[in-house]
């Protein structure tokens, strides 16, 4: 029988190994998780992986991480081939990572049962070309989202209304945000898309009313926060809207003012 490698050791930190609702499985497979993060720190087993080296059925699995992910100590992503829905890839972050400590809840399911664990004075006030790149649409569903991956380069081209000092000045959020969260999710930041960020950032702030100060603390924020950091991975996503009938940024910011 062939070797299914993974690390020598796993980690189950203290609000896990204490946690009273927790059954040992689910603390084994939480352990087995961090034993095979790659050196972004995420996972991307399979659950028939999972089943094989834990002994657990396929179900047991998906049960067992979407308990893990309710109770806030993972958080799930997909990825989706766009127009199709054909998966292609599945990642797991622990929120318990250093730097990186905190627990938030939810409970919804995705789309393929053998993968998915579920059945930052204002130069804006007054008042380039683009790279081909593949475009990435990216839906927070409360602790999962979904990618969904385009076939060919699309490129984004810079609002016409916004003059080099804006641009110049939008830049710098963007390109921080995404060194930041590239450094730390490889897998999950490949082609960000630098105009179609700085015309939604420009959006909040002339069509949102939000000043350029506060656009750009929230989201230097958002990158340290336990939960914002493991789940935004895009900011071209920051005006979609949320379950609660809010923007992601709505939510990001009203988090980040009540601190």
């Amino acid at each position: 029988m062939k070797k299914l490698d993974s690390a020598y050791f796993g980690m189950i930190p203290s609000e896990v190994r204490y946690n009273k609702e927790l059954k040992p499985s689910h603390k084994l497979l939480y352990a087995e998780i961090t034993a095979c993060l790659g050196g972004d720190g995420v996972c991307t087993r399979s659950n028939l992986y999972f089943s094989k080296v834990l002994n657990m059925s396929k179900g047991t699995v998906s049960n067992y991480l979407n308990t893990l992910r309710k109770f806030g100590f993972i958080n799930v992503t997909i990825e989706n081939e766009e127009g199709t829905m054909k998966f292609l890839n599945r990642y797991i972050v622990p929120t318990y990572t250093p730097g990186r400590v905190g627990v938030e809840e939810s409970n919804e399911n995705t789309h393929t049962s053998d993968n998915v664990g579920v059945s930052d004075s204002s130069p804006l006030r007054d008042a380039q070309n683009s790279t081909s790149r593949n475009g990435t649409l990216l839906y927070n569903n409360n602790n999962i989202n979904t990618i969904y991956k385009k076939h060919q380069a699309m490129d984004t081209p810079l609002n016409k209304n916004i003059n080099d000092e804006q641009r110049n000045a939008l830049y710098k959020i963007v390109h921080n945000f995404y060194t930041v969260q590239k450094s730390i999710y490889p897998d999950m930041i490949k082609n960000e898309d630098i105009n179609g960020s700085i015309n939604v950032l420009y959006d909040l702030i002339r069509i949102d009313g939000y000043e350029y100060e506060s656009v750009r603390d929230s989201i230097k924020w958002a990158i340290e926060d336990s939960f914002w950091g493991s789940n935004l991975f895009s900011l071209k996503t920051l005006r979609n809207k949320s379950s609660n009938g809010l923007s992601k940024f709505q939510n990001l910011h009203h988090k980040y003012k009540s601190q």
